[in-house]
């Protein structure tokens, strides 16, 4: 129980800092903010993008060597694959 209000407490400290600054801080943090989330998107979309996630994408894209439901399997029915 010590460590929740000790977060609260901290919690608290830094409403009271945040309440305490300027309008100009206050939106210095805001854009540094949205910096640091436009950082994270765009590494999101390089990995996305790259070579290693293409080819993990065509590989989930790909059909399976299973037969459809109810033409193949152990019912005997033909299917790409069978004999």
């Amino acid at each position: 129980m010590t460590d929740i209000r000790h977060l609260l407490q901290r919690q608290a400290e830094w409403q009271k800092a945040r309440r305490s600054l300027s309008w100009a801080e206050k939106i210095r943090l805001v854009e540094a903010l949205h910096d640091a989330i436009r950082q994270f998107r765009d590494m999101r979309t390089r990995k996305a993008h790259s070579p290693l996630a293409e080819s993990a994408r065509e590989v989930s894209l790909r059909k399976p060597d299973v037969p459809p439901p109810g033409e193949g399997g152990e019912e005997g029915g033909r299917w790409r694959g069978s004999r």
